[in-house]
């Protein structure tokens, strides 16, 4: 009723009664409120105080749970008071620029960003095989992280209000955006468009692309001029939304729907992904510290004088044989294949083992390829010579379980004999000791999974990252089998010649749009990296 006096005596008086009671969870919520109620009538200093004072308690409690599950349903359910927080330092922002209020703002959003991943990176989720040190970075160090060509966009959804920190190596921009469901709304209406091939979805594409660049990119322009890289922290929706399809500026009007000549950010930019900054710097300092060859050397080429002593550049597991699951795959693996095919039985994948056999000739005896029978979960999960592996390329079908992501996962050959059920599952990646520069999941929607507001998207991709890879190269939708074969095989070639995996894989989609059978983004823009580039 905008009786802010009266509200807050109230919750002065509820949050001393909690206390009284030892509910800790109600003193949390009536500082929470005091902070909010402070904001709303513009005692911003006041408000911080609380909102710090709230958080605080948050983390400890947080801290004493001993579940995964529980701490990330936990924080899940206090995102709000994230929000909020980052509400109060906008405003005492916009109050005071030379603060370093928008610094403080940054500090706070990669600690609401990153929990659970952080907790499996630093070894508390089973992994030993991960660099314990890792740590939420300061902003000063987010930015020295930074070269001089590359931005980083961190976003934060939420229910009110989202915001945007654009991050060079000179400063940070901290602004507003619209609130999370008019986001998720654009993001479902463009997704919509690239799930066919055909053109009749072009208008409205332009227009939802359009207006996602204005959203997203546009408020950092200044940022990105004369940049080459983007690195993308997404959040929420934001996580199902390629950023290369976003056109940044109108397209002629000829009459004519013609996707190649489209001004797509993918043209401007090579672009990458991430969970956080912090996860990124940890990936990088895992990788440096665990290594003993050049962290610039280009890893495909098998001729290059430093190599990993005994491994392989390339192991792949493709073209599986899925037939009629035998009885020793469970009920529940039996409906989530059903649920995925409308089928026990998945069509095969013909194009996979063209795709494997032509990448596997660039390595020549340094590589390693496990086709139809011999693509098993066995042969994957007992591979030795995986854990040293370069790059592990996986082309079957990817099953994505958004209401129960530990099972989404990679379906495999399967046998009268198998042990195993067929399925890769999320679960059993984290359990996979890898030392990849490179994991490939050429199959479809491996980029999905729940997501959790604060947790990011928990799928195949947080799995193989926790299981010591540097990147992940997957996808955002169905993708359709010949064009990926014809993307992959591109994508190989140019790395025996470039070094850093977002520009090649840019390189590979800007010669497929060249193609104009191939031209719409639906064939191109599935793939993403996720990580290092």
């Amino acid at each position: 009723m905008g009786d802010y006096d009266k509200a807050i005596k109230f919750f002065q008086k509820s949050r001393t009664q909690q206390a009284a009671l030892k509910e800790q969870n109600g003193v949390v919520k009536a500082t929470y409120f005091l902070a909010k109620t402070n904001f709303m009538r513009q005692n911003f200093i006041e408000a911080q105080t609380q909102i710090e004072e709230a958080l605080a308690m948050v983390e400890n409690q947080r801290a004493d749970l001993n579940s995964q599950d529980l701490r990330l349903a936990f924080f899940s359910a206090r995102r709000d008071y994230y929000e909020l927080y980052l509400d109060i330092l906008l405003c005492l922002h916009q109050q005071n620029p030379k603060a370093n209020y928008d610094l403080s703002a940054l500090e706070i959003s990669e600690r609401s960003k990153a929990r659970n991943l952080f907790e499996i990176l630093s070894g508390k989720g089973g992994n030993t095989n991960v660099n314990e040190r890792v740590e939420v970075l300061r902003a000063n160090q987010i930015k020295q992280n930074l070269d001089e060509n590359t931005v980083l966009l961190e976003y934060t959804l939420g229910k009110d209000s989202s915001f945007l920190f654009a991050v060079t190596k000179e400063k940070v921009l901290f602004s507003h955006l619209p609130k999370s469901s008019e986001i998720e709304h654009l993001v479902q209406e463009i997704r919509q468009s690239l799930s066919e091939s055909g053109r009749r979805n072009y208008a409205r594409f332009i227009i939802v692309s359009r207006k996602l660049y204005e959203t997203l990119l546009q408020p950092a322009e200044n940022e990105l001029k004369g940049k080459k890289n983007l690195i993308i922290a997404p959040d929420a929706a934001l996580n199902y939304l390629p950023f290369e399809v976003l056109l940044t500026a109108d397209p002629q009007r000829t009459g004519r729907a013609e996707f190649q000549t489209l001004s797509y950010a993918l043209k401007n930019w090579t672009i990458s992904y991430t969970p956080s900054a912090s996860v990124l710097a940890s990936i990088r300092e895992r990788k440096a510290t665990n290594r003993d060859y050049g962290s610039n050397q280009t890893f495909h080429n098998p001729k290059s004088e430093i190599q990993k002593p005994k491994s392989l550049d390339f192991i792949a597991f493709g073209d599986p044989v899925y037939g009629e699951t035998n009885g020793r795959v469970s009920s529940r693996v039996r409906r989530f294949v059903r649920e995925a095919f409308n089928s026990s039985s998945p069509p095969r994948l013909a194009d996979s083992n063209r795709e494997v056999v032509q990448i596997a000739a660039k390595f020549g005896d340094t590589s390693r390829v496990f086709l139809r029978q011999s693509a098993t979960e066995e042969n994957v999960k007992q591979n030795r010579e995986l854990q040293s592996a370069r790059i592990v390329h996986f082309a079957t079908h990817g099953i994505s379980n958004e209401r129960l992501p530990q099972f989404s996962g990679l379906l495999l050959s399967l046998d009268a004999t198998a042990k195993e059920d067929g399925l890769l599952q999320t679960q059993e990646i984290y359990d996979l000791r890898l030392d990849a520069e490179l994991v490939v999941l050429s199959a479809c929607r491996t980029a999905l999974g729940k997501n959790l507001h604060g947790e990011g998207v928990i799928g195949l991709t947080r799995a193989f990252l926790s299981a010591g890879t540097d990147s992940v190269a997957a996808t955002l939708w169905q993708v359709e089998d010949t064009s990926t074969a014809d993307l992959m095989i591109d994508f190989y070639s140019r790395l025996t010649t470039e070094p850093n995996k977002a520009v090649a894989l840019r390189d590979a989609k800007l010669n497929m749009m060249k193609n104009e059978r191939q031209s719409h983004p639906h064939f191109w823009a599935s793939f993403v990296l996720i990580g290092k580039q």
